[in-house]
């Protein structure tokens, strides 16, 4: 079962793992002549224009997508460093909750005319009183007090457990249209704080949201997709069906920012699972590149000792038993600053509590 639990433990290792090996090859075969320059690309979603490349018989965006998804974080869209947003219920204002409840106040009169014996919006807005308007719950069950702990005289007998239900709906409503708003604004925020990020990076997506972002006429790469273009780049087969390894020889130089390939992959990093501190921290910034291929499948993980994270040594038995059943895993390839080799591995697309986030490159066919 261990072997399909390698994630992040390898990930946060990369930088410091040796590219040396026992090759007797110098480079990867790579013949500069399939790499030729093509058109841009303008996405009409934001009018945002990307550098693409030909390589082989593909053509792939020469920068990370940087396609702002509407909810931000919500939905799995981030810069580095961001929290993910969670806006959920946004309480009512004063003047919105008075005016629900004096709506309410009035509907429930119409629906039940005869427990109805007076104006009940009348007693919210203090008309009858010479107060304030009641503008909360709190100022409600005061008014409740005033009156002698009861005020159903002024209303229909069902107000107060309709009103509670009104609010709640309302709130609900408020953080749904209101959220989208403060998602961005936080995005905003935090991009500026980490040196306007996405502008040199682009955004860092979930698997679902790298899914949804990617534009019409292009795909989210799978692994099927890589493996042709590093077989472009000259890696031989025996290496490029490699698993949860770093593969080639320096087919990695051709795809970093000013390689050979003119790929200009630049260390984004990612957010990822932290084993040592059992965390989802963003790592590796300006030492790795981290992006997602479309290929999912569901693991059985059940009676795994590992920890909620995949691992790539299996002598480590110290994570707490997994009882989580079937873990999403999907494949992923990694460069970094401190190697010269690609690698291809599996990673959880979350830890049950969190989501990985990754660069996305979009590519498609050639015509």
């Amino acid at each position: 079962m261990k072997k399909y639990l390698y994630m992040l433990a390898t990930v946060l290792s990369v930088g410091m793992l040796s590219a040396c090996s026992d090759d007797e090859a110098t480079a990867d075969n790579f013949n500069p002549n399939v790499v030729t320059q093509t058109d841009d690309f303008v996405d009409q979603r934001d009018g945002h224009t990307y550098k693409c490349i030909k390589i082989g018989n593909q053509i792939w965006m020469a920068e990370n997508l940087d396609y702002y998804m509407e909810g931000g974080s919500s939905v799995g869209c981030y810069v580095y460093n961001e929290e993910t947003f969670k806006a959920g219920a946004i309480a009512l204002s004063p003047e919105e909750w008075n005016a629900l409840a004096c709506q309410v106040a009035d509907e429930t009169a119409a629906a039940n005319p005869t427990d109805y014996n007076t104006m009940g919006s009348y007693v919210l807005n203090g008309m009858m009183f010479g107060n304030d308007p009641v503008c909360s719950w709190e100022e409600y069950d005061a008014l409740e007090e005033m009156m002698g702990g009861d005020i159903s005289m002024f209303f229909a007998t069902d107000f107060k457990e309709v009103m509670k239900a009104r609010v709640t709906a309302a709130e609900k409503e408020k953080g749904e249209r209101e959220g989208k708003a403060l998602a961005k604004e936080q995005s905003e925020k935090t991009d500026k704080e980490n040196g306007n990020y996405s502008s040199e990076y682009g955004y860092l997506y979930t698997y679902e949201a790298a899914l949804a972002a990617v534009p019409e006429g292009w795909r989210l790469p799978s692994d099927e997709d890589w493996k042709k273009l590093e077989a472009a780049l000259g890696m031989e087969q025996s290496q490029i069906d490699l698993d949860n390894s770093w593969r080639g020889i320096n087919a990695g130089e051709y795809l970093k920012q000013g390689g050979a390939s003119g790929f200009n992959a630049l260390f984004a990093g990612c957010n990822a699972y932290v084993p040592s501190t059992n965390s989802m921290n963003y790592i590796k910034k300006q030492e790795g590149a981290y992006f997602w291929t479309s290929d999912m499948r569901e693991v059985d993980v059940s009676g795994s000792t590992e920890n909620d994270a995949t691992r790539a040594d299996d002598d480590d038995s110290n994570g707490d038993e997994d009882k989580s059943g079937i873990a999403k895993v999907a494949k992923y390839r990694i460069l970094t600053l401190f190697s010269p080799k690609i690698w291809r591995g599996d990673t959880r697309i979350d830890n049950g509590y969190r989501s990985v986030a990754f660069s996305v490159r979009c590519v498609k066919d050639a015509k």
